[in-house]
């Protein structure tokens, strides 16, 4: 007679084992053909080295908008102190897009507004705003230069451009 014992924690061990290549097999049959594996495909957006209009206009780039030449407008502004009111709403936007303008209440800050000219919906006075401080870029949005018009984050247009009204 032949017997063989086995301990709690080899018992453990098999089972983790096992469960280990379930779940590595079921993800190689759900992934299709390993795409959301590979780290290049992964769209990486830079926020950070922008010193001048046209690592600004890069950086828009990522996103698809080009713009034109130099901003119409290139300042430094200081954010209020307290997210409260429009600027709450506005943050709002900003926390959307992964940016949070909190951390930055009362400070100085660069903004710049350039004119975009590949706008999907055609309008002419298409404008996208650009925060920075320290050389990143800490929020922004594409607008319509239209008072009534819409505000949307950088990377996406919502159908009919609404965005933040």
């Amino acid at each position: 007679m032949f017997f063989v014992t086995v301990r709690a924690s080899t018992l453990k061990f098999c089972c983790t084992l096992i469960l280990g290549v379930l779940l590595v097999t079921g993800l190689v049959f759900i992934l299709p053909d390993g795409q959301a594996l590979d780290a290049g495909s992964i769209d990486h957006i830079r926020y950070d080295g922008i010193e001048d209009h046209e690592d600004m206009a890069s950086f828009l780039a990522q996103f698809g908008w080009t713009v034109a030449g130099k901003p119409l407008s290139d300042e430094e502004v200081t954010l209020p102190q307290n997210v409260q009111g429009v600027f709450a709403g506005y943050n709002e936007l900003q926390k959307s897009q992964g940016l949070d303008l909190t951390p930055y209440g009362g400070k100085r800050v660069r903004k710049a507004v350039f004119l975009v000219t590949n706008h999907p919906n055609g309008e002419e006075q298409v404008l996208a705003t650009v925060f920075i401080y320290r050389n990143k870029v800490i929020a922004g949005d594409i607008a319509s230069g239209d008072p009534t018009g819409f505000v949307h984050p950088f990377e996406s247009v919502p159908d009919g451009a609404k965005g933040m009204e």
